[in-house]
């Protein structure tokens, strides 16, 4: 399976989908904006990009970068191409052109009963982010 991450803009032709897959992968008190994504990943290093399989739009990313520092703020893929590879290797192509950076993310802690947030957790763990024990708490 080939999967590319192609850089977003505002002309770019899979926006559409992308803001669908944005709609559909975060609850409303999570979601940021198409155009935010597009500001934040226009500033130096940092990048908003496409997940690109096969030749379908599966998911997006973006990510910030600062100094040897890379946030991924969002990695989302399309519901009927969960679970097939594609979030991996975007994750890892994303850690191969960050070399020498850190790479953190936010994740919500496991529940009380395992559910998608234990699979994100694991999702990450295997592609080998680890807990750095910082809990942060944003609207409630």
């Amino acid at each position: 399976m080939t999967v590319l991450l192609v850089p977003l803009d505002e002309g770019s032709p899979l926006l559409g989908e992308v803001s669908d897959i944005n709609e559909s992968s975060f609850p409303e008190c999570e979601r940021v904006s198409v155009g935010e994504m597009l500001r934040a990943g226009s500033l130096e290093g940092s990048g908003f990009e496409a997940i690109v399989s096969e030749g379908r739009t599966a998911g997006f990313m973006l990510y910030l970068v600062q100094g040897d520092v890379c946030f991924l703020g969002f990695l989302a893929v399309k519901e009927d191409l969960r679970s097939a590879g594609i979030g991996g290797k975007a994750l890892e192509i994303l850690k191969g052109r960050m070399s020498g950076k850190r790479v953190f993310l936010n994740a919500e802690s496991p529940g009380q009963v395992e559910d998608d947030r234990d699979r994100r957790i694991r999702f990450y763990s295997l592609h080998g982010l680890v807990p750095c024990g910082l809990r942060t708490e944003f609207s409630g």
